[in-house]
């Protein structure tokens, strides 16, 4: 069985989009409304939390893919950590270990946003992939919207992060150059159509901790 310590917090998608609250939470915050938002450095710090369990389960001596990121399955406590939960569809890729980049399946896994096109299109799994599912999961910190809206509406962002500045959650209070640094992770994540060309998720965890820490 796994353990996990009691995460009250709830996970960060109620937490983005200010649906209901757990228990615990709307007792601490009965009347305050304002303190249940997430401000930008508590979003950063909470991927850049969830991306360590990921870059963790990727370099194990066997490779674990997680295989359904996304952040109703990332949990935090009181305090705001986070741990990366729900590994209900993780796999071990022992394929990984013999050159292989990737894994291959004829069943698809994920959930609608988070799947990366190399999935849809090749039923491919891999580091990559599990990225790809994580950098999702930061622009939906950047904007504050649900997946579908976020992936509509930073359509340009991905390709211009400079326009981050423009589809900012404004409640978030995002610097504007944080936004665009933050932006560009993103792009290096989800963008580049080859997997060979997408940032590495242990690089964009490098510029998390840098930017979350500042």
């Amino acid at each position: 069985c796994l353990v996990y310590p009691l995460m009250e917090g709830g996970d960060l998608e109620c937490r983005l989009l200010r649906t209901e609250l757990p228990p615990a939470l709307a007792r601490r915050w009965a009347g305050a409304e304002g303190e249940a938002v997430l401000l930008w450095r508590e979003r950063l710090r909470i991927v850049r939390d969830a991306s360590r369990g990921l870059c963790y389960l990727h370099s194990q001596a066997t490779p674990v893919l997680h295989r359904d990121v996304k952040p109703s399955n990332i949990l935090l406590d009181l305090r705001l950590n986070a741990r990366l939960g729900d590994i209900g569809l993780a796999k071990q890729a022992p394929e990984m270990l013999h050159g292989r980049t990737h894994i291959s399946s004829l069943t698809q896994m994920g959930t609608p946003g988070f799947k990366d096109p190399l999935i849809s299109n090749m039923g491919h799994y891999s580091v990559e992939t599990d990225a790809y599912a994580m950098g999702v999961t930061l622009a939906m910190c950047i904007l504050g919207k649900p997946v579908q809206q976020t992936l509509m509406d930073a359509d340009e962002m991905f390709e211009q992060p400079a326009l981050a500045t423009r589809v900012v959650s404004t409640v978030a209070e995002w610097p504007d150059q944080t936004a665009i640094e933050v932006a560009t992770i993103v792009k290096g994540l989800v963008v580049p159509r080859l997997r060979a060309h997408r940032l590495p998720l242990t690089q964009a965890l490098r510029q998390l901790e840098d930017l979350a820490d500042a």
